[in-house]
């Protein structure tokens, strides 16, 4: 599952298709957004937009991604808000989990075939959106999450080198700007 969340920990895109042995940067590439994203790459009027990544996603103009290796104070300082920002998608699933519990590992496995699952997982984010713009409080957690949201080791799989060099000159030139003393 692929999910993009605004700050308020709605989903304003779910993507619950592909196996879970489908790459993140596959399903970022055949996703929606990213067709969008790429689009307003094109038109230089638009207005500029970047999605967070974590280091499975590749780095491109619209997609920033932590640096590897930070080394300079500002590189630091931009991975520590990168990951606080990326925190907000986290706390998004880990609220998702607790209200729709069939979707949390302690449930087992959605007893379903995948494109039933598809729509048990499309059906829950939505119903936890409604449940956000109506104000609906989180439930209370009755034992500690012990999620295993591990990312898969930073590597860009179907990444474009120019895109990737352009996305690392857009990023320098944001530490730059706003994370440099």
């Amino acid at each position: 599952m692929q999910a993009v969340c605004d700050a308020r920990l709605q989903f304003t895109n779910v993507v619950a298709k592909y196996p879970g042995s489908a790459h993140d940067s596959f399903i970022w590439r055949n996703c929606a957004v990213y067709q969008f994203m790429e689009k307003q790459k094109a038109n230089p009027s638009a207005n500029r937009r970047w999605i967070l990544g974590d280091s499975a996603y590749p780095l491109s103009p619209f997609v920033m991604t932590p640096v590897a290796n930070a080394t300079t104070a500002a590189e630091i300082r931009y991975n520590k808000k990168h990951a606080q920002t990326t925190n907000t998608v986290e706390r998004a699933f880990g609220l998702l989990k607790m209200r729709f519990r069939c979707l949390h590992k302690t449930g087992g496995c959605l007893q379903s075939p995948p494109q039933g699952c598809a729509k048990i997982i499309s059906a829950c984010t939505v119903l936890h959106n409604i449940c956000i713009i109506n104000a609906i409080p989180a439930p209370s957690p009755t034992d500690e999450f012990d999620d295993d949201n591990s990312h898969h080791p930073a590597e860009t799989v179907g990444g474009d080198d120019h895109s990737a060099r352009k996305g690392a000159q857009i990023r320098s030139n944001l530490i730059d700007r706003r994370f440099s003393n």
